[in-house]
């Protein structure tokens, strides 16, 4: 045990300055059991590190962080873990990756019957499923990457409001009056979309290169450990990845799909969903000219970031389609996003707003849809700059 405290001091000291993330604002504090899911790189143990340096000094023995790697947990199961800290006076315990803790889930739950004085955060892999599902015991929150917002407050030091989605159609111009007077956000656009998603902007190492060795790892291990998919089929997995991002944003051809990685019409369909869980892929289902939804209409299918646009097909970048997955992975999970087949329009919000997304300004323009434009610092009526989007979160 008094080596877990020696490591939970010493990484709380080295850790650099704390990174408040909107997230911090939206745990109920009150939950006792408590997940953090997202995929990896997206800053999870960091995130556990500032949330306890916000409450608690780094040699404080009520708060421990322990990563469930620990060979400690061979042996010594959780439950019997989580009671020796409480008897210890423990209040909170910070478990990362605990997934690699065979029967967590179970565990988990009998901590937080058995210890009720006892709060406990975990972090888990998105390859788990949604952050929604029953998958994971508690209650549970998504860690997404870095908005445009953070992203610039964090390279400038600038503090940068949000902005609600109905502000964003009715007040845009004024909200951009207010960040104007203290940032241009479409000078730091190319930036962002290269490679401000993920945290590991702020490592001294090449970006590009890590994240390609994050996306690998996705592969291997939360996707084919958790899933229990063979390591022989990786090269068709990564093949699958590969093909899809070359044609993304695009419907799904579940055949020639499974011809080109010589496999059948189901095991795409699986590891489609499978990379959608993970957070590689994002799947938007297609709306009918009639306005429905249906199971059997195909979906589209774009990369989940810009960021990882540029690691996956660096050869072959199109701004217009990296542009449109900027617009779906910010407006991101709080919203419902479907994609018309009507000509002229890339996305649907919440089945109300029509929305094309320009890399530039038109002389043409239909009054009864909404434009997010690239090259835009401040809008009118139905044209909106797409940085906005950036700045939900």
């Amino acid at each position: 045990m008094e080596s877990l405290y020696r490591t939970h001091d010493y990484l709380l000291r080295t850790k650099g300055s704390t990174l408040v993330r909107n997230l911090f604002y939206e745990i109920d504090e009150k939950e006792k059991l408590i997940g953090i899911v997202g995929s990896r790189g997206i800053g999870k143990t960091t995130f556990l590190l500032d949330w306890v340096a916000q409450k608690y000094d780094s040699h404080e023995k009520r708060c421990l962080y322990v990563n469930l790697n620990q060979f400690f947990f061979t042996t010594t199961t959780l439950v019997d873990f989580a009671e020796t800290f409480v008897s210890n006076g423990g209040e909170l315990l910070l478990l990362d990756q605990i997934f690699k803790y065979p029967g967590w889930q179970k565990e988990l739950l009998v901590c937080r019957e058995r210890f009720p004085q006892l709060q406990i955060i975990y972090t888990c892999s998105m390859a788990f499923g949604n952050a929604e599902e029953k998958n994971f015991p508690g209650k549970c929150y998504l860690l997404r990457g870095f908005s445009l917002r953070e992203f610039l407050e964090i390279k400038t030091g600038i503090t940068l409001p949000t902005i609600s989605l109905e502000d964003i159609i009715k007040h845009h111009r004024e909200f951009c009056r207010t960040v104007l007077e203290s940032i241009n956000p479409c000078n730091w656009m190319q930036d962002y979309l290269h490679h401000g998603y993920y945290p590991l902007f702020l490592e001294k190492r090449n970006y590009s290169e890590n994240l390609l060795k994050n996306v690998n790892m996705m592969l291997e291990v939360d996707m084919m450990y958790i899933r229990n998919i063979d390591q022989r089929l990786l090269p068709k997995l990564r093949k699958l990845l590969y093909l899809i991002a070359k044609e993304a944003p695009s419907s799904i051809n579940v055949s020639r799909l499974a011809n080109n990685i010589e496999t059948s019409r189901s095991t795409v369909t699986n590891y489609v969903l499978a990379m959608q869980d993970a957070h590689l892929l994002s799947l938007v289902e297609r709306r009918t000219v009639s306005g429905n939804v249906t199971a059997k209409t195909p979906s589209k299918v774009l990369i989940e970031n810009s960021n990882l646009c540029y690691v996956l097909t660096p050869e072959s970048i199109d701004l217009s389609d990296v542009l449109q997955t900027f617009f779906r992975n910010q407006i991101g999970p709080q919203f419902h996003l479907t994609s018309p087949s009507k000509r002229g329009v890339h996305f649907v919000v919440d089945d109300q707003y029509e929305f094309r997304i320009d890399k530039d300004k038109s002389s043409r323009y239909n009054s009864e849809r909404y434009y997010a434009i690239h090259e835009l610092s401040i809008g009118r009526d139905n044209q909106i700059p797409l940085w906005v989007f950036g700045f939900l979160y």
